[in-house]
């Protein structure tokens, strides 16, 4: 097991599928001590399994998050909510129907981090909003300002404006065996329905790969 500089209790939202639970077993496995939200009991029961301690607020109210970072001790916040945005390609359609929730969400985490104290915090976010060019994005490059994206855009805003100590994450498209996307585009393959297809560049990373990440940006 690789062990951590120091050990840390740690929440992670949204951490009962994708990369949110990829992250709750990184973390454990360095030593850290993690609760996980969850919305339902099939994913109390992913937390559980996976060695962490579910938890249940709503993820729209800050009152509720502090709650849950004060009962956990939490001493950092992995925000993995918005994975949903980034599962596959076709995930920028949810943006129309649940962009307000995306703001709301990371508005309360941001709140609720800042009233409980917490010593770092690392969000996700995507590559996907930088400029479409010829060679790989870096940091600092132009983002995109295309109305779709507005929403991941102004929820990056406010992790910068918090005055938190942390970091956002631009991943890839995430793929993996946690990823409710993954197993849709799978059906869909054995089902031998027609895939979503463009010819805009992607770039792709693997949950584990990204969970990994995450869990040394916090050390």
């Amino acid at each position: 097991m690789a062990e951590a500089k120091q050990s840390m209790n740690i929440l992670v939202t949204g951490g009962a599928e994708g990369v949110g639970l990829a992250a709750v077993r990184a973390l454990l496995q360095r030593g850290h001590k993690v609760a996980a939200t969850a919305c339902d009991a099939e994913g109390a029961l992913a937390v559980r399994m996976a060695g962490a301690l579910p938890v249940f607020p709503d993820l729209g109210r800050a009152s509720e998050i502090a709650s849950a970072l004060a009962m956990t001790k939490a001493e950092a916040i992995v925000h993995a909510g918005p994975q949903y945005y980034g599962g596959s390609p076709q995930a920028a359609d949810r943006f129309s129907a649940y962009s307000n929730e995306l703001v709301n969400v990371t508005a309360a985490v941001a709140e609720a981090a800042k009233q409980h104290g917490v010593m770092r915090i690392v969000s996700l976010s995507f590559g996907y909003l930088y400029e479409a060019g010829h060679g790989a994005a870096k940091e600092g490059d132009h983002d995109a300002r295309e109305g779709d994206y507005a929403p991941m855009l102004q929820s990056e805003s406010l992790i910068r404006a918090s005055g938190l100590s942390g970091t956002i994450v631009r991943g890839g498209y995430i793929y993996g065996g946690n990823s409710a996307d993954t197993a849709a585009l799978a059906d869909a393959i054995k089902g031998s329905r027609r895939l979503p297809a463009g010819a805009a560049p992607a770039s792709w990373i693997h949950e584990d790969d990204l969970a990994a990440a995450i869990a040394a940006l916090l050390e």
